[in-house]
């Protein structure tokens, strides 16, 4: 629960300055120290909420239309499709990493890069009851919140996904 809720106070952070992560995965999450401070690393393929995903710099084109940007497992749903995103994309993969958490398992799987990505845009994930020990209502809750195919089915922000963590 602590993990989770200072993921998503960086991501609070992070969105309140107009960037997007994108690239949400426990690999770049780090625990530092002996408390296990919660650091977001690798801001790489971060991008401003409101532009797209092609930027150029003079002639020199940044990210290629159409190019998988990402990690295929721990990409939301609009992400995987090529849409506009905003920090609810960031959101859905914070749900992937507490459901890895609480479950050991990914929720969405497959044999390639493109059977993952189908899964995560088409397939609902095995029911958290199913697969892990009893979690307090209000985190299953929250977990299947943050995975909704729909972005505006999540919650509304990273702080408000701090303030349920908190509770």
């Amino acid at each position: 629960m602590r993990i989770g809720r200072e993921i998503a106070l960086g991501l609070a952070a992070a969105h309140k300055t107009g960037l997007i992560h994108r690239d949400i995965k426990p690999a770049n999450i780090w625990l530092e120290g002996n408390r296990l401070r919660v650091k977001i690393l690798d801001f790489g393929l971060a991008r401003a909420a409101e532009s797209d995903d092609t930027f150029t710099s003079g002639s020199e084109q940044l990210t290629a239309e159409g190019a998988l940007i990402g990690t295929p497992t721990f990409m939301s749903p609009e992400q995987a499709r090529s849409e506009p995103l905003d920090g609810r994309s960031d959101l859905f993969s914070l749900g992937v990493i507490l459901y890895q958490m609480v479950t050991g398992k990914l929720p969405f799987t497959g044999a390639s890069s493109m059977s993952v990505l189908l899964a995560v845009v088409t397939h609902q994930p095995t029911g958290l009851s199913e697969i892990s020990p009893p979690l307090p209502a209000a985190l299953h809750s929250l977990i299947t919140r943050l995975l909704a195919k729909d972005p505006a089915a999540r919650p509304v922000s990273a702080d408000a996904v701090a303030e349920e963590l908190q509770q």
